[in-house]
């Protein structure tokens, strides 16, 4: 199967990707739990003990309201009972919204409740209509009466122990409540260790595998690119045996393939211009020797030309002086000729005369 070099690399580093995305995911989720943990405490464990606290000290301000007012029997210290017990009707139900999570919380703000009702019904209202009675009396006798009523009510502890059972079990809200506080921030202190540690073992785990990829794209790569320069330093010295031995199946190995098909056509190609200079060097030594050959036949005929020539000018020279010798010798015969018709004799040469006779024919045509 042919994997090609971007093959090569988008599977490296897409495995790269691939691991930060899960990091990514891991850390993130981690962190939504630590902050879902954190948020939890903030908009729900401090708002539920702030209300926890409030609520008692409403319940204290209603105490301290209804007793103010059997004391001084003035309606202005009930203003703060009245007040205190809507605000707590109102802050007891957010509350139990707040904790409507959890069972046992809301059981114990019911308890708490019905608690308060209890201190409503057998302590405040009774001793607040007592007090009334006790500034409306109409004489001492009625106001003695009332006043001993009022204090045996007061005496009997049953607004006192009703309070104490309330901030007792507001004790127990709040303990609980701080518990299960506490229990979160151990449990987001615990994430948080986990997130870290996490963390820290994915940095590894990134480090190492990112180094075993580097490692594996040197080699896949880098490895063979240092061959492949190796090799054509070594061909390009003049080494035409040499071959370079990639068995990759990528760009870098058909590039391998095809620089030593180059090669193997250049040595087929060397070995042909070699035979080629081997013929040529052969025909130039048959050339030289045929022109050196030449080159003999050649001063041969020069030499015969230049022995014609000096054969030529001696027949030249012995026709010119054999032509000159028989003009003499026909210059002779004239004058004998001559000598021989002025005394009256017959020419003794007539074939000089006869040639004067051509000779004058000649002239006259």
């Amino acid at each position: 199967m042919r994997i090609t070099i971007k093959k090569k690399l988008i599977t490296g580093f897409g495995i790269l990707l691939l691991l930060f995305v899960v990091f990514g995911i891991v850390v993130l989720s981690d962190m939504a739990d630590v902050q879902k943990q954190f948020s939890f405490v903030v908009e729900h464990d401090a708002p539920v003990i702030a209300n926890a606290n409030r609520l008692l000290k409403l319940v204290v301000d209603m105490e301290t309201g209804q007793r103010g007012f059997c004391i001084t029997h003035k309606e202005k210290f009930l203003e703060p009972y009245n007040t205190a017990n809507d605000e707590f009707i109102k802050l007891l139900e957010t509350e139990k919204k707040l904790v409507s999570d959890n069972p046992s919380q809301e059981k114990v703000l019911e308890s708490i409740h019905n608690l308060v009702d209890q201190w409503h019904e057998k302590a405040a209202k009774p001793e607040i209509a007592m007090a009334r009675k006790l500034a409306t009396a109409k004489n001492i006798n009625e106001h003695n009466k009332v006043q001993k009523e009022l204090a045996s009510l007061l005496s009997s502890g049953t607004g006192k122990d009703l309070v104490d059972k309330i901030r007792a079990e507001f004790a127990v809200f709040i303990r609980t409540e701080e518990q299960l506080t506490k229990q979160r921030y151990a449990n987001a202190s615990q994430t948080t260790l986990k997130t870290r540690n996490t963390t820290l073992l994915l940095v590894i785990f990134s480090v190492i595998f990112s180094s075993i990829i580097t490692a594996l794209s040197v080699r896949a790569i880098i490895s063979p690119i240092g061959k492949l320069l190796k090799g054509t330093k070594i061909i390009g010295a003049g080494d035409l045996k040499h071959r370079i031995d990639i068995n990759s199946k990528d760009e870098i190995g058909q590039l391998a393939v095809s620089f030593n098909q180059m090669v193997d056509k250049r040595e087929q190609t060397e070995g042909h211009l070699q035979a080629a200079n081997q013929q040529l060097q052969a025909g130039e030594q048959h050339l030289r020797a045929a022109n050196q050959q030449l080159e003999s036949e050649m001063t041969e005929r020069k030499q015969a030309e230049e022995e014609l020539q000096e054969t030529l000018a001696e027949i030249e020279r012995f026709n010119k002086l054999m032509i000159g010798r028989e003009e003499r010798v026909i210059e002779m015969k004239k004058e004998v000729n001559a000598l021989l018709a002025e005394l009256g004799r017959q020419p003794q040469y007539k074939s000089v005369l006869e040639d004067e006779t051509v000779i004058s024919s000649d002239k006259a045509e």
